[in-house]
């Protein structure tokens, strides 16, 4: 599990890209149109001092109404009747100066819309992080908000831009305003489309995997030990088991594509060189922690954590820069949820110490880790090769202090270190023990896998031709 210090640390380098891509280009243009409004009060109440003609009382009432209703206000205020006739001329509609009062507005309006999204987003993420109930509405609303709320600015951006682009030119060199504001507007709509084009392409596929569907007419023992696992766990059991050849021992109810094909329902994944290593009832608590996990109200958080992570990971330098206030809002949910993250995992390894026990869960746990840093570190080969140098590796005199660095390898999730959740457990195993516990095996499930030579070796094949 990454350090809380650690996302700290990412929180505090993303925030100045995000709040830098939400808020600069509209203070900019604040100060642009502001400072150019002052410049032109300054010169006409130059003007007004320097007037000839006047005497002093009336040359004074005509700075106090200018102190009252300078001309940058003008056009934005109605209190003043007598103003009525010179307001009508000076800021009628679309006219040089009422587009300038506009923009400044406009630019005010969107820089602080993109303060109060950052506020916000640090709000749902405080929300999530103490709420009881509805954590994962709240992850979704917090990262629809993010993406949604930045695209509406940018598109904002993209037109103030546009709008500016054409009265600076009109405005400092009398040149045309409809060329400039054309080019900047197909290149603001250019640049948001290809952003929306990475992320359709980023999170439209659903999670794709390759291995050996094994349903329960495959393995009948099999699949009523797990059945009894998941009824002492008080859960539904898995509609279908994928053999793999990674080191990955999962289970999820999200949508997945094994093997190019579309699987509903909850599936357990799970590494066929790791089942191998385990005995029965290390599989079982490892299936008595997935399923306890997936019983929690907050299962559905992670997969759409993960979801989201696709999309960061998929997305381009250019759409990176983009997608910062997306990426802010990440990093703030894994702050808001580091805690209930910790106390999730604890929890399911002691409830699946619980129907097993808890030497067994450790053990897996030991087994789950050392495996991982294993494959990790191995290079590619076949089964045999693998499994040929698995007992080298354990038998490393830094084998205890790799593990204790590692986790297992989970398509969602992360976990606290092993020391906690052994010890969470009550297990006794500690790290003089890891070497054995991860060569020590008795009968596993394995055992209960009909003609598995064939199976290992259609599994094997399926990772190959991937």
């Amino acid at each position: 599990m990454t350090s809380i210090e650690t996302i700290r640390r990412a929180v505090l380098r993303v925030a100045p890209r995000a709040a830098a891509l939400l808020l600069v280009l509209p203070v900019l243009a604040a100060l642009l149109t502001g400072n150019t409004l002052q410049r032109q009060d300054a010169a006409f109440k130059a003007a007004m001092q320097g007037q000839d003609g006047q005497s002093v009382e009336s040359r004074a009432a005509a700075l106090q109404a200018f102190g009252a209703t300078p001309p940058a206000s003008v056009c934005t205020t109605s209190g003043d009747k007598t103003l009525d006739a010179f307001r009508a001329t000076y800021c009628q509609r679309w006219s040089a100066q009422w587009q300038l009062v506009m923009a400044h507005k406009v630019a005010l309006g969107i820089a602080y819309a993109g303060l109060a999204l950052l506020l916000a987003m640090a709000a749902v993420s405080l929300y999530v992080a103490r709420a009881r109930n509805g954590r994962h509405a709240g992850v979704v609303t917090a990262l629809r908000l993010a993406a949604g709320g930045t695209a509406c600015l940018l598109t904002m951006q993209a037109a103030l831009l546009a709008w500016l682009a054409g009265m600076v030119p009109a405005r400092l060199w009398q040149l045309p305003a409809a060329p400039f504001s054309i080019v900047i507007a197909v290149a603001s709509i250019v640049t948001l489309a290809v952003a929306l084009q990475r992320t359709r392409r980023a999170v439209a596929p659903p999670l794709a995997l390759h291995g050996e569907v094994l349903m329960p007419d495959d393995a009948p023992a099999l699949w009523n030990r797990m059945k009894d696992v998941a009824g002492r766990v008080g859960t539904a059991p898995p509609r279908q088991l994928i053999l793999g050849t990674t080191s990955q021992f999962f289970a999820t109810d999200v949508r997945l594509v094994v093997n190019g094909k579309p699987v509903l329902g909850r599936t357990l994944f799970a590494s066929l060189p790791l089942l191998m290593q385990l005995d029965a009832d290390e599989a079982d608590a490892l299936l008595a922690h997935e399923l306890a996990q997936l019983k929690d109200s907050d299962a559905a958080i992670w997969p759409t954590l993960q979801v989201a992570d696709r999309w960061l990971g998929a997305a381009s330098p250019f759409t990176t820069v983009l997608a910062a206030p997306v990426a802010l809002q990440r990093l703030l949910l894994d702050l808001a949820l580091h805690r209930v993250q910790r106390e999730r995992s604890l929890g399911a390894d002691v409830a699946a110490a619980r129907v097993t026990s808890p030497t067994a869960m450790a053990q897996a746990l030991v087994k789950a880790a050392g495996y991982s840093a294993y494959r990790a570190g191995a290079p590619h080969g076949e089964a045999q090769e693998l499994a040929a140098g698995l007992p080298a590796f354990a038998n490393a005199d830094d084998f205890p202090a790799v593990v204790a660095k590692a986790a297992p390898a989970h398509l969602f999730n992360t976990y606290p270190p092993l020391a906690e959740r052994i010890a969470s457990m009550g297990a006794s195993l500690t790290a003089a023990g890891y070497s054995h516990a991860m060569l020590a095996r008795g009968a596993g499930w394995c055992d209960d896998i009909p003609n598995l030579s064939r199976v290992e070796q259609r599994t094997w094949g399926r990772a190959q031709a991937a």
